[in-house]
């Protein structure tokens, strides 16, 4: 349904309706007026919820667009906690290495970890 078509259906509303009691009646114009003034109703209230089912889903795409905004960052979130515990268990497992003066003591996997999760 077009706001067009809507308009053309009141314009044919309007031309039944002035046809009422006019020398041109001929006993049916009211019939026929409040027939088109139907049919215009019926037109305009199948555009009236064509526009609310638009409005609905669109509400819809709304939420799960803020919903999965606010996932990712909580996964942000996420990440930048993950990546201080990294650094942090590394500065300890290099203070660690330190005292023991090990040269042989390594954690590659943490400071892989560190390195990704850096870029």
């Amino acid at each position: 349904m077009t706001t067009q078509e809507i308009m053309e259906q009141a314009q044919v509303f309007a031309s039944a309706w002035s046809l009422v009691v006019s020398r041109f009646d001929q006993g049916d114009e009211l019939a026929n007026a409040e027939a088109m003034k139907l049919e215009l109703r019926e037109m305009v209230e199948a555009q009236a919820q064509e526009i609310a089912e638009y409005a609905l889903a669109n509400e819809d795409i709304h939420k799960w667009r803020n919903n999965y905004r606010g996932e990712i960052s909580n996964l942000l979130i996420q990440r930048d906690e993950l990546l201080e515990a990294l650094v942090f268990a590394k500065e300890k497992i290099s203070e660690l290495h330190v005292e023991l003066s090990d040269d042989d003591f390594h954690y590659p996997i943490i400071n892989d970890a560190v390195d990704m999760a850096q870029r």
